[in-house]
């Protein structure tokens, strides 16, 4: 099996399931702005400051422990997994 993104070396599944993620991330970054926008609709400044930081800071608590686990299955944590963390991204976004 080649690269599951070149039509000529694999099959039409797996192709259309490594394609369609390509949309995941800009979709689930464009959803997040939105809501941070339908929240300052809502709220004070101050309010959507907390939320904003908040969030952020729950999402760098996810990407550390839940997906440092998912991908080591080490439960001891001896070393936490950064690399192509699209979610560790749109946390600091939310901090800045």
């Amino acid at each position: 099996m080649g690269d599951p993104l070149n039509p000529d070396t694999t099959n039409l599944a797996l192709y259309a399931t490594r394609w369609i993620t390509h949309f995941c991330a800009p979709t689930f970054v464009f959803l997040s702005g939105l809501s941070a926008w339908l929240q300052s609709q809502r709220k004070t400044k101050k309010e959507l400051s907390l939320f904003l930081i908040t969030r952020g800071l729950w999402l760098i608590v996810v990407d550390l422990l839940i997906m440092s686990f998912a991908f080591t299955a080490d439960i001891h944590y001896s070393f936490f997994v950064l690399e192509h963390s699209g979610l560790l991204a749109q946390a600091w976004s939310f901090l800045d």
